[in-house]
């Protein structure tokens, strides 16, 4: 099993290396050594195997297990060499949909977020504890509970008071939790949004404050 699986990510390395519309990175040995392949056959894996047929049809699934170290420090989120790490569904690049494909154990969930949006989901549950009341706090109700959809996720929000991209949007939230006031406020929104005036610029970082997302 673990030959079979070597050997079919072993020719989609060779394939992503040898089709130039295709990225594929140097350090393919990762995907082909390090991780645990690992047959649905075995009992202990999937109990409800009960007939002979259900294992023989097992015998042609399995899954790859990936080595993840779950915690590198209090802030950080889980590593790994190669599937983690991948990055975002693409039609041209080599195991970008791999990561799509990592589950958690039972009664565990996986926290897609960065290392900032961990700092805010961690700061978020400590608001809450401090008031002992479920989205009591504007900023910490759009962080766990907001939803890009709606437009009430913290930075979609904030991106729709700014007039900018949510990319620009982050860099303004991130910079106010880390210290930045006022000025350096009104300074990113004039580069985001070159057409906003200084006053205008003092005007949305009110609408901002007003809505529990501000720097002041």
């Amino acid at each position: 099993m673990l030959d079979m699986l070597r050997s079919s990510l072993l020719r989609a390395a060779v394939i992503g290396y040898e089709d130039p519309t295709t990225t594929f990175t140097q350090r393919a040995h990762c995907c082909v050594n390090i991780p645990i392949a690992y047959s649905h056959a075995h009992h202990d894996c999937c109990p409800q195997l009960t007939t002979s047929i259900a294992v023989e049809r097992a015998r042609k699934r399995g899954i790859i297990l990936p080595l993840v170290f779950t915690m590198g420090t209090a802030t950080r989120c889980a590593i790994e060499k190669t599937y983690l790490a991948a990055s975002n569904d693409k039609k041209h690049r080599v195991r970008s949909k791999l990561k799509a494909m990592v589950c958690a154990p039972e009664r565990y969930s996986i926290v897609r977020a960065d290392v900032d949006a961990e700092e805010m989901r961690v700061w978020s549950v400590i608001g809450h504890a401090q008031l002992a009341m479920h989205g009591a706090i504007t900023i910490v109700w759009m962080t766990r509970e907001g939803t890009k959809a709606n437009g009430t996720e913290l930075h979609t929000k904030m991106a729709s008071i700014l007039g900018g991209r949510c990319d620009a949007a982050k860099m303004f939230k991130y910079s106010c939790i880390y210290g930045a006031r006022l000025k350096h406020a009104q300074l990113l929104m004039l580069q985001s949004n070159p057409k906003l005036l200084l006053d205008e610029s003092a005007d949305r970082e009110a609408v901002c404050e007003h809505e529990g997302a501000g720097c002041t």
